[in-house]
């Protein structure tokens, strides 16, 4: 009996299980046909028939961890599709955009980027209308304005296509209303009249009268400005105003013949005349060189003439040239070569008759077979053989009558020459200062210096018979004085080039000057007249030897009549003390850049464009102009920042007090360190080793290259390459092996050295630059801070504790060996190693430059 109970309670147990189990198999079925549904109907591209059918699904399996899971992938999916749809609308499709969100609201209710962005185009939505609203109901003009700043969302709203249709009603109106402005002469109120107006009608023939009026108005109110900088000897700045003047107004003969006569004048006296003072130690030769290469620069369309008079008075510009060095020291360096000459002759076999003996037995041996076929059986082949073999035989014969049995060969004898290399090593240095005598301006003052090795060869006891071309040749001393004038002459000639373009940057040194000393309407006048010499050089303003007024306006990128001429130049600085109402839109050629050197001008420009700009209606700063990183000179001070209208009202603070502010920060401006950077460049060299490489610098003029000790360890062979790409073989002079230094040095002085730093003047937290060839890839430069000045162990001796650099600049295998340098371009360390692990990024090592000091002192 109990076991009966005990059998029946397993089958209702194994009853349930199975009902249990077919359950969960049904339901497990049912969900995969459901989602293979769906994903059929997303595969034809009615993702919201999918999405609806699984949506079914999870309201009725709301539990269901899979079904919870599908569905919420549909949901998203369904989402982003109409965020998608939303983003390809039109931008200022304002009402459709909102519906695409609505809809992927009510998808997904919770999504907080689809709040976010409908509130904001609720918000856009509401603003715009509110201004059409009040564009209706204000003033035609106000009416204009609002249109203008909303006429993108004309086709998507009705109350902005209404506005549009009461400005078209009203057209007559704001002409009337336009004229009426114009007449009571208030400047500023024409100004916004025609900034708004013009941009609705621009074709309108009525309103593009009025306003080429006004304009032509504007031009001749400039004509009197120019006499006044006329007569301030400011004649660039008189001339711009001119042309500028004469864009606006075409067809006036006398403006054009005033134009021409100034350009005629400016011509003239802007050739300056140049005086050169050499040192009594240049030759007449030397003198002559100069001279002449200077005068092959002269010409019709050059700025400066050279002056002969003895008169220093008379001249424009004085040169002033000194040579310090030029000499030529001379090292001989025996040594004995070798090489061959013909002895006589010997006689040997002759491969030829050896090979002609062989074919001679052959044609026997085919003579004497084709006789016996023939004799076996005369016919007409074989009598036919018989005679081809015996006419090779022949053949044979008469070639081996002409061949020798045998030949003479040359005999060489190897003998010993005296050869001596007379190594010359010539230096020149020339110290020059350029000076703008009538200002008293030093323009520039620096040397010119260079340093070269030339070889000329002596050669005794070579034989009469040498089969190497070596002939006796001797050096005498005036070989060594020719060599010596050549390389004079070449420097010459670089000196005089190096002239040549001071003289045509003249008035870009003098602008410079003039600003440090806040002379500001002097300094636009120098730029201004730098930029009309390079003019000049056009061949296109110079035609039939009649200046081109069209040409200057498109080179000196003048625009004609599509800006309201505005001005901010005052000239406080010199007798003329006029405020011009009227700023100038001023924009020389990008193409023309200033110097690197003229950086104060450089940031003189990007101030004026800095937040010092405002829009007058509404006092509110203008969006800073951005782009220009790139300004071609001073001009770029008075470029205007361009609304979305053609015309618009722009105007800046007191410029006195702008000038004020920026002489102040740019008196701070430091050089660019990305310049300075580059000048280091120049002194860091590629080792060359067979088993790899790394890098080094150069310390000194003698050619002493500083690098690590494990670049170059154990190694005999070791090439620099410069950046010039030159090559030559290192000689190790030292080495510091327990602090991972070596001392190296190349036969030249080419390659500039750099500055020694002093690594008591670093700090934690100063920026540096890793030079050096990481992975082969040469001149790379990575940036970074000091993170630390560590006492840690010597690389090969634990016991002994050197001063490291830790930065985070990045180090990579090729560096090692090259400078880390400052700001100022000095070297402060040398690279060494980093920390390479999983855990660890940015933790770089350096060798103090002080180590190197201690380790190589004699040589520094």
């Amino acid at each position: 009996m109990k076991d009966l109970h005990m059998a029946r309670s397993i089958l209702i147990i194994l009853f349930v299980l199975v009902v249990g189990l077919s359950y969960t198999t049904d339901s497990l079925a049912r969900g995969s046909y459901v989602f293979n549904r769906a994903l059929k109907e997303e595969l034809k591209g009615n993702l919201e028939k999918a999405y609806s059918i699984m949506k079914e699904e999870y309201d009725k399996k709301p539990n269901n961890p899979q079904t919870k899971s599908e569905f919420q992938n549909f949901q998203k999916a369904l989402v982003k599709k109409y965020l998608s749809q939303a983003d390809i609308l039109p931008q200022h499709d304002l009402p459709a955009k909102r519906l695409m969100l609505i809809k992927a609201k009510e998808i997904d209710q919770t999504d907080t980027e689809v709040i976010s962005r409908i509130d904001k185009i609720d918000k856009e939505i509401e603003h715009v209308d509110k201004q059409a609203k009040d564009g209706i109901s204000g003033s035609i003009l106000n009416s204009c304005r609002v249109f203008c700043a909303i006429k993108d969302y004309e086709p998507y709203f009705s109350n902005v296509k209404n506005l549009k249709t009461k400005i078209d009603k009203s057209k007559v109106e704001i002409v009337e209303e336009v004229n009426s402005i114009i007449s009571s002469g208030k400047e500023k109120d024409i100004v916004k009249a025609f900034s708004t107006t013009m941009g609705l009608f621009p074709d309108d023939d009525l309103m593009r009268s009025s306003l080429e009026i006004f304009l032509k108005e504007k031009a001749k109110s400039l004509i009197p400005i120019s006499e006044e900088f006329y007569n301030a000897n400011r004649l660039a700045t008189s001339i711009f105003y001119l042309l500028v003047s004469r864009s606006y107004s075409e067809g006036m003969i006398d403006l054009d013949k005033k134009i021409r006569d100034r350009l005629t004048e400016f011509d003239n006296k802007h050739k300056s005349n140049v005086k050169i003072n050499f040192s009594n130690s240049f030759s007449t030769n030397q003198k002559d060189e100069i001279l002449n290469a200077l005068k092959a620069h002269e010409g019709s369309n050059s700025t400066y003439k050279i002056n002969n008079s003895e008169k220093i008075s008379a001249s424009d510009i004085l040169i002033s040239l000194n040579l310090r060095d030029l000499s030529i020291k001379t090292k001989p360096c025996e040594s004995a070569k070798e090489s061959k000459y013909l002895s006589g002759y010997q006689n040997v076999p002759n491969p030829a008759y050896n090979n002609l003996i062989l074919a001679y037995n052959q044609a026997q041996t085919n003579v004497a077979s084709a006789s016996q076929n023939y004799a076996y059986n005369p016919n007409f082949i074989n009598a036919f053989a018989k005679g081809l073999a015996q006419g090779q035989l022949n053949n044979v014969a008469s070639q081996l009558v002409a061949t020798p049995q045998y030949v003479q060969e040359p005999v060489y004898q190897n003998y010993l020459y005296q050869q001596t290399d007379y190594r010359h090593s010539l230096h020149i240095e020339i110290s020059y200062e350029i000076l703008n005598v009538a200002s008293g301006y030093l323009i520039s003052k620096g040397k010119a210096e260079e340093t070269k090795e030339e070889t000329t060869i002596a050669i005794n006891g070579a034989h009469p018979s040498d089969s190497c071309g070596v002939v006796n040749k001797q050096v005498s001393e005036s070989d060594a004085q020719d060599i010596l004038s050549r390389f004079s002459k070449i420097n010459m000639q670089t000196l005089s080039e190096t002239i040549v373009k001071f003289l045509e940057k003249k008035h870009l040194y003098i602008a410079r000057d003039l600003f440090a000393k806040q002379k500001y309407g002097k300094t636009i006048n120098e730029v201004l007249t730098y930029e009309m010499l390079v003019a000049l050089k056009n061949p296109d303003c110079v035609k039939n030897k009649k200046w081109q007024i069209d040409e200057f306006l498109h080179i000196l990128d003048i625009p004609k009549g599509k800006y309201v001429i505005k001005d901010m130049v005052s000239i406080n600085d010199s007798s003329v003390d006029l405020s011009i109402k009227s700023r100038l839109r001023v924009s020389m050629s990008n193409s023309r850049m200033l110097p690197e050197e003229f950086a104060d001008l450089k940031n003189a420009a990007k101030y004026f464009n800095s937040e010092k700009v405002f829009y007058e209606e509404e006092n509110r700063p203008l969006q800073a102009i951005k782009g220009l990183g790139s300004i071609s000179s001073l001009s770029n001070i008075m470029d205007i920042a361009k609304p979305a209208t053609m015309l618009g009202k722009i105007s800046l603070d007191s410029s006195v007090r702008m000038m004020n502010l920026m002489a102040s920060s740019i008196s701070a401006v430091k050089r660019q360190p990305k310049n300075i950077i580059e000048k280091c460049l120049e002194s860091v060299v590629v080792i060359d080793i067979p088993s790899g490489g790394g890098s080094g610098f150069v310390v000194n003029k003698k050619g002493y290259v500083v690098t690590n000790y494990h670049v170059i360890a154990d190694q005999r062979d070791i090439i620099i390459k410069t950046k010039e790409g030159k090559k030559f073989f290192a000689d190790l002079i030292e080495v510091a092996k327990y602090k991972d230094l070596a001392l190296l040095r190349i036969n030249t002085r080419e390659v500039p050295c750099l500055r020694i730093g002093n690594t008591k003047k670093i700090s934690s937290g100063d920026t540096v630059y890793a030079l050096g060839s990481p992975g082969g890839l040469e001149q790379s430069v990575t940036k970074g801070v000091v993170s630390a000045i560590r006492l840690l162990d010597a690389p090969y001796n634990p016991l002994t504790k050197i001063e490291i650099i830790q930065t985070d600049a990045a180090l990579n295998p090729g560096n090692s060996g090259g400078p880390l340098v400052n700001e100022k371009g000095e070297v402060i360390a040398v690279n060494s190693q980093k920390i390479v692990a999983t855990d660890v990024e940015g933790i770089n090592f350096s060798i103090s430059i002080d180590e190197v000091k201690k380790s190589f002192a004699k040589y520094l």
